[in-house]
């Protein structure tokens, strides 16, 4: 719902609630939602993301997927543009 009705800064503060979420499927969605929102300066975006993975580096994963692989394909993606 908020890639659809979100505005361009709704990207950064679905950013900011993304470190509580640890499903892989949530985070896949919210990184969608995130590439479509960003248009333009994607640089703080993509910072905020990368701390996130980086900060998740170190945990344990029981998942099968892995719950930052969406955010750093959202990373790839807003860095490009």
């Amino acid at each position: 719902m908020l890639g659809i009705f979100g505005r361009a800064d709704t990207s950064m503060q679905i950013v900011k609630q993304l470190s509580m979420v640890k499903s892989a499927v949530i985070r896949a969605s919210a990184a969608l939602a995130i590439d479509h929102l960003t248009r333009s300066d994607p640089a703080p975006i993509a910072e905020a993301l990368q701390r996130i993975v980086d900060q998740s580096k170190g945990k344990e994963k029981r998942n099968i997927v892995d719950p930052d692989a969406p955010l750093v394909e959202a990373i790839y993606r807003l860095r490009v543009r």
